[in-house]
């Protein structure tokens, strides 16, 4: 795996603008932001509801876009499983009121 990444930001909205999502598996969105190319896209969780498995749904998910850091405030179990399977590399944010997927994504820039 070369040093290119990509990486999830889970997110209340389809934006940069929204609050960063205190549960990573249970984000409405996610941001998938490309380092290299300092791009910008978006995923819809369509398995936030599921009680069980929507950590393992969404990680497999975002795995298949390429995706290799998890970036986020509560990663569960099942997302770090995933992320262990897949050499995933995890991001731990700070507890931050208010913190915004435009704020983690100047964060990234300016390591």
């Amino acid at each position: 795996m070369d040093n290119v990444k990509i990486i999830a930001i889970p997110v209340m909205g389809k934006s940069t603008d929204y609050k960063v999502s205190k549960l990573f598996a249970r984000s409405p969105f996610f941001i998938i932001y490309d380092e290299k190319n300092q791009t910008i896209q978006f995923a819809k969780n369509d398995y936030k509801g599921d009680q069980a498995q929507s950590g393992k749904h969404i990680s497999k998910l975002l795995v298949a876009k390429g995706v290799n850091v998890f970036c986020g405030h509560d990663i569960g179990f099942n997302v770090q499983k995933i992320a262990e399977e897949n050499n995933i590399q995890l991001i731990l944010l700070p507890e931050t009121k208010g913190m915004m997927g435009e704020t983690v994504i100047n964060m990234i820039k300016k390591k």
